[in-house]
Order: C-alpha cells, then structure tokens, then sequence
C-alpha cells in the first residue's frame, strides 16, 4: 500500500487573504484585517481597546497574545507600525494564513479522476476524512454490491422500491458508477477514490418502475433512514406535486437534495432537479467549461464534472468504466455535500447548500444566447464550501458618541455633561448604570419628544452582517409609558429610515437589524442610530427626562 502523499503549500486564494506582506517578505500571506498583538507581561487586563486600531475577537491567555479585527480602512503594515510606536505591546505581526496538508489516497487509479483536484477535495481531504455516520442516499438503479470499492462503505438498510424487496443489486450499471463518485471506498490501494472518503452510501432502487411515486416513496425513505444528503440522477421534463411533496417532506426532516439537471444540451426544466429544495447540478468538463451536454439556464444552481468520469460499475468485482452527464455531476456534490456535513455535523441542510452556492469558481464563458453564465453558480470548490461554512462572529458594538438629536428643531435639552455643547459620549455599553440623560422638549403635533443620536463604529464590515438588532434600555421621569421610534440614517438616500419602536420602562429592548446594513454604514463605517422617545400631545402634560442606559448594536457576522 502506498503511503498518503502529502504537500505543504501557502494559502494565496483564500477570500480575505492579501497577496502582499507587512514585512516585505514574497510569497507569505495573512488575513487583510486581522493582527496579533501580544501584550506586554500583566498588561493584558489594563490595556484600554482604544489603545489597539480595531477590536479583540479572541486571545490566547496562556501566551498573553490577542488577535485583533481591524478597523475598516485600517491596513495591516499601517496596524503594526502603530502598535509598534505605542510601546504598549511586546509585538504586532500578521496572522499568517495557510493551506492545510494536501491528503492524495492511494487509490491506483486516482490520477484518472481529474475531477478530484479540479473541485480541491485533496485539500478538503486534510480537514476531514468523512464520517461513517453520514449517510448518502443514491436512489438509482441499485449497487453492485460484491465490488471491491463499494462492500465497506453500503450502509444497512437498502431498499428495491421498484420490484418491492430489500435487494438493491444493479443490473445496469449506472447506480453503481453514481455510488462510487459519491462514496467509493478510499485509500485503500483499488480503484478510484469517493468524494466523501469515509461517508457511508444507502443504495435505493427505483428502476426500472421508476414513476413519481416510486421515487416520491424512496425519497421519503431516505430521509425517515437520517440520510444527510440524497442523490437522484433521474428526473424529466414533467413536474409532479407527489414527488414535490417527498421532496419538501424530506427537506423538512433535514436532508439536502441534489438532483442531475440533464443532459438535453437545453435550458428547459427539469424534475425533481427544479424544484425549489433540490439543489439542480449541471455538468462542465475538464476545462471547467459547460459540458456540450448539459442542460443549463439559471435555475441550474451550481456545476459540477460530469465528463469523462471514471468510476465503479457492474459486469465484475474490479469493474470500472468512464461515463458522461449530469448523472456524474450529480453524485460528485452529493458526496462532497456528505464531507460537509462529516465537517461541520451542527449544520443544517441549509447551511450546507448555502456553503456550496456561494463558493464556486467560475465556469469559462457565458450562454451566448442570453449572455448570462450557464448556471447560477459556479463549479462546485468542496475546499471552499468547508471555508464558507464557518459559523458567523458574533459582535457587540457600542456608541463613541452621543448627542442630542437636531432635526430642525431640537427634539431634547443637553443633558448634564455636556461636552462642548454639541456632543457628549458617555459609556452606553453594558448597562453599567452611566447614562445619557435628555430633557424633553415640546414639538408641535407630535407631543413631548426625548431624542438622541449615536453614532455607533461598525467594527465588522456592514455588508457582511447577517443578523441582529438595537439593544435599548432606559427609563423616563413620565408617569406614562413612552413610546421609542428606531431610526437608521440611509446614506445612500441620506435620509432617516425607521426600523421599529419598542417602549422605554427600565428593561431590555430589542429592535432587530434591517437583513442589509449597507446603506447604513457611512464611509468609516459608522452606523447612526436615532431613538426618539415620545410622548403624545393627548397625554402629554409637562416635559420629562428619558435616560438612556445603554444603546448598543449586536448581531453576528460572516467572519
């Protein structure tokens, strides 16, 4: 058996990595917005944030060593050299970024499966083997089940749903060449290697009765089973709202669905690969361009090799044949969708199909019909969809200033501590009891109305938050409950959009994030929010003093 051939590269195509290097040294690369300090001994607690360019995500206390998110704007050679003349830190430097060992099996013939290094499962490979307790279903026209790749990776349970029986043996040969793309026994010195390495692979038969209840039926077994991913290279031009159910059925239990596009060479639909919850793969080449073959068009999510493709099949114990489609691509993402999952096993169906979305590498040109691509993604990268699935930061950013709100007419009195007269920033993180008190003052039709702005620095950048809200709480000197406004200010409309109201009594309030922050961070990536406390002309009878405890923005971004 030969050993695991094994390479140490530098990672240079990671999003987020720049290609240059703080210290001038070729070839050494690092994240663009990170460094890592390391603290000056019994310093680490003393050191107020504001000393450092960005903010602390994480430290290494063992070795008194913070790793820092830089503001935006801020360069790492530019972070450093302010580190560096503070005297605060014993060091600055970059966080290097690196590939991970490159893990090449020894499956004899491996070097024919050119679709193995071109959707970068060697590197995929060096972070996660698969797991046997991920199970992909491949509901094609069975297995054969005495192959030398295939015995030790069937998992218990198989199904012939065509003939009604529990023997899913193929007589064709095309669900054999499917199981060993997804799941062919790897590193062990025969044959081809799987996508997922070490997933275990569910054979289902529905051919050759293959009509929409028997696949509905197989789908829905699969997913009462806990298949992580189902495979199905079949399909047709005619929608079926039995099988759409199964499909949706087995979705809500948690299973991805991947589905071949076919091979008509056409953009016109086709089932189950169209439906809403499968994710719709089309073919490209070893030039990762469209296979002549493939249907495509934009309800075609992502694409995948599907030409000249080596793997397992019938007529044998050692039998291996190439084969083209989109019958090929399929298996491949279903498979590497099971690496994912053997990953990262918390995610859901969701995060997965979303991990190999939006991580694909461009397939050459466009439909010169339309000028569009040809699918709506890209070729799948497996090493890239396990980078895409990390979990978001989580974030909590607090105002570096404070002020009264000017709108015209001023909405509220200066509060005690007022700085020069326009501004004051007072601490209104945690609430820690320092508060921004504001007189009321009377705005005509309106009613008595507390207002303040704060202007809260973004620290991570606004198009990448996914999630969040305003956290408010403060009380008012009103015997009646106030009403709170929630304003975003809209620089690319330059005006003030509301994003919700709450009440101010002395609790926690949350007010949720719009779902794109974009327009709302100025050039320094600032956000400014406005809360006006009101109280209605009906009720209102004299002015009251709102005090705000804490204004603070939370919520979670793609790190």
């Amino acid at each position: 058996m030969k050993r695991i051939a094994t390479s140490f590269v530098l990672l240079a195509s990671v999003v987020g990595v720049s290609s240059a290097n703080a210290l001038g040294v070729p070839g050494r690369d690092y994240v663009a917005n990170e460094i890592l300090v390391k603290y000056r001994a019994g310093r680490s607690g003393t050191i107020s944030r504001i000393a450092l360019p960005g903010r602390v995500v994480e430290t290494i206390p063992q070795i008194n060593v913070a790793r820092v998110r830089l503001l935006p704007g801020m360069t790492v050679e530019r972070a450093i050299k302010a580190i560096n003349r503070s005297g605060s830190f014993q060091y600055a430097e970059p966080n290097y970024k690196y590939k991970p060992f490159q893990r090449n099996p020894n499956d004899t013939r491996l070097a024919e499966q050119y679709a193995i290094p071109r959707v970068e499962l060697p590197l995929a490979w060096a972070r996660t083997l698969g797991s046997a307790t991920v199970r992909v279903a491949v509901i094609d026209s069975g297995i054969n089940k005495t192959h030398e790749d295939l015995t030790s990776i069937i998992a218990p349970g198989e199904r012939d749903f065509s003939d009604n029986d529990n023997d899913a043996t193929d007589l064709d040969g095309h669900g054999t060449h499917c199981a060993g793309i997804a799941g062919a026994a790897t590193n062990n010195g025969l044959g081809v290697a799987g996508a997922g390495w070490g997933v275990r692979i569910l054979p289902l038969k529905i051919f050759p009765n293959s009509f929409a209840n028997v696949s509905a039926a197989a789908i829905i077994y699969a997913a009462d089973q806990g298949c992580k991913v189902i495979s199905m290279s079949f399909g047709g031009p005619f929608p079926s709202q039995v099988a759409e159910d199964a499909v949706n059925y087995a979705w809500g239990k948690g299973s991805l669905l991947v589905a071949a596009a076919g091979n008509d060479a056409q953009d016109g639909e086709n089932f189950p690969a169209a439906y809403d919850r499968v994710l719709a793969v089309g073919s490209t080449n070893d030039q990762d361009r469209k296979s002549g073959f493939s249907t495509h068009g934009q309800w075609v999510d992502v694409g995948a090799p599907g030409s000249s493709i080596l793997s397992t099949y019938v007529g044998g114990t050692a039998a291996y044949e190439f084969s083209d489609g989109t019958s090929m691509a399929c298996p491949l993402v279903a498979g590497s969708a099971g690496l994912l999952f053997s990953f990262s096993p918390t995610s859901t169906n969701a995060d997965v199909r979303r991990a190999l979305e939006t991580s694909t590498d461009p397939v050459v040109g466009n439909n010169p019909a339309t000028g569009q691509p040809w699918f709506a993604n890209g070729r799948i990268n497996v090493n890239k969809a396990l980078d895409a699935l990390r979990p978001p930061i989580a974030f909590e950013d607090v105002p570096d200033n404070v002020a009264v709100f000017v709108n015209g007419t001023a909405e509220g009195t200066a509060p005690s501590g007022f700085v020069d007269g326009t501004t004051f920033a007072p601490s209104l993180g945690a609430a820690d009891g320092s508060v921004f008190t504001v007189g009321s003052v009377n705005v005509k039709g309106v009613g008595q109305v507390a207002s303040v702005q704060a202007r809260i620095p973004l620290l991570e950048p606004a198009s990448t938050v996914i999630g969040g809200n305003i956290r408010i709480t403060g009380t008012t000197t009103s015997l009646n409950t106030t009403t709170v406004l929630v304003y975003l200010r809209n620089h690319s409309t330059n005006r003030l959009d509301r994003i919700g109201s709450t009440v101010l009594n002395g609790t926690t309030q949350l007010v949720a994030l719009p779902t794109d922050m974009s327009p709302y961070a100025d050039s320094l990536n600032n956000v400014t929010v406005i809360v006006r406390s009101i109280l209605p002309q009906r009720i209102a009878r004299s002015p009251y003093g709102a005090s705000f405890d804490e204004i603070v923005l939370e919520g979670a971004a793609v790190n």
